[in-house]
């Protein structure tokens, strides 16, 4: 577990110097976009302007993650479906149930995300297509860059996250 957090602190300090200017292009952009409503007399949608800023945030940190955390290496695949869950379940520790865990919970904001900007996501099966393709986008990137590995259980683990997103927000807003 040390191992892991160390890891993710690594991730952290290399990402900060992107994160800075993101952070001040996006409150610039948000800045002008206000002014803009504001001159023009309308007002401004405050909900979806911090979804979008949060979407951008989150594929920013996903492509970091995925795509641009280390040196090209070779072109690597996995075409077994769920021999990350069976390899975690045989092993039974955490150290190996973490990569399932952790591809869910990177696509789970997408699913909470998407269906805050546009009503189209609200739909199962748009949010079901978007999820496994913003993975495979992800997956053929990294096949492509050499960049990680391109692996079914991810498209399958990312897309699950989505659609748990998905079913998150929308119990929130059923009870709303």
């Amino acid at each position: 577990m040390n191992d892991f957090l160390q890891y993710i602190l690594y991730l952290f300090h290399r990402g900060v110097r992107f994160a800075v200017p993101a952070v001040l292009l996006c409150v610039v952009g948000l800045a002008a976009a206000w002014g803009i409503a504001r001159k023009q007399g309308r007002s401004f949608p405050w909900k979806k302007a911090a979804a979008l800023l949060l979407l951008i945030a989150w594929l920013g940190l996903t492509l970091f993650v995925t795509l641009f955390r280390g040196e090209p290496g070779y072109r690597q695949w996995n075409f077994h479906l769920f021999l990350a869950w069976k390899e975690a379940w045989n092993q039974f520790a955490l150290r190996v149930w973490l990569n399932v865990l952790l591809n869910i919970a990177l696509f789970v904001p997408l699913g909470i995300l998407l269906p805050l900007l546009s009503r189209i996501f609200r739909r199962w099966y748009v949010m079901l297509l978007s999820g496994f393709g913003i993975s495979l986008a992800i997956e053929l990137g990294q096949l492509a860059t050499g960049r990680g590995m391109f692996d079914v259980d991810d498209l399958f683990t990312n897309t699950l996250g989505a659609m748990v997103g998905w079913g998150l927000i929308m119990l929130i807003q059923t009870l709303r």
